[in-house]
Order: C-alpha cells, then structure tokens, then sequence
C-alpha cells in the first residue's frame, strides 16, 4: 500500500500532505464566516478552518476583516495581542486586507493605521499599511 501511494505521488506530481490540508468541512467553515464579530472569533475561525480559506469563504472573512478594521479599529489592541503570539494567524488577517475592500474602507484603515496606531500595535499598523500600499491603486471614493 506504501508503495501504491508512493508511485501514485510520484507519478501525479502531488505531495501526500497535499490530501491531508484540504478543507474538510467547508459549509461548517462558510457558515462560521457570519459569526466573525470580534477578533477572537477571527482567530478561533483560523485556527479551526484555516484550510478552508479560498473562494467565497475567503470572500466571507475579507468582509468580516474589514468591518472589524474599518469599524472597530479601538480593538485593535485585541488583534495585536494575537498576532503577537500568532504569526500565522497575523499573516492570515493581512490577506484579507485585499480588493475585495470598499475603496473608502481601504484609505480609512490606511489613515487609521498611519495617524491613530496605538503603542502596543505598531508593528502590525506597519504591516496594515504596507499592505494596502501594495493593493492595486484604489479608486476614488464614489459620491
């Protein structure tokens, strides 16, 4: 059987753990995306379903990213804390800071994250900006 999956990996060309990262449980994972309402239950989210993160699930938790960002940015404290101890889990909220943003959203958290970083997050407000520096040129606010 060992050998069956070794030929079946060499000759497919797909790692064996390729299988084993796939997403399991991916309508559990797109109906948690609408219970993302605090930075804890972000990292709860990518902690549980960090495999699932593609299509409209990604979509789902790029909105909740950027409402907690854009809207709540006096918790930010709270997402610094866990970035802090979870690297991957900060590098998995800055890719939801993407396009798929409001313009007006986008400059929003940009200010934010330039004039109104608290001490305890500046690292991460670095990180916020030089993302949303590297997005596409963002359109003007329309209205």
């Amino acid at each position: 059987m060992r050998i069956a999956i070794a030929v079946l990996t060499l000759v497919a060309g797909v790692p064996l753990n390729t299988w084993a990262a796939e997403c399991t449980r991916p309508q559990a994972a797109e109906a948690a995306t609408d219970n993302l309402n605090s930075w804890a239950e972000v990292h709860a989210f990518f902690r549980e379903f960090a495999k699932c993160d593609d299509g409209a699930i990604a979509e789902g938790v790029s909105d909740k990213v950027e409402t907690l960002l854009s809207n709540h940015w006096d918790e930010l404290k709270a997402l610094a804390s866990l970035v802090a101890a979870d690297r991957a889990f900060g590098r998995f909220v800055l890719r939801h800071v993407d396009v798929l943003w409001t313009p007006h959203d986008l400059r929003a958290v940009d200010r934010m994250a330039q004039k109104q970083c608290q001490r305890d997050a500046q690292r991460l407000c670095r990180d916020i900006h030089a993302t949303i520096l590297s997005l596409e040129p963002i359109a003007p606010d329309q209205g």
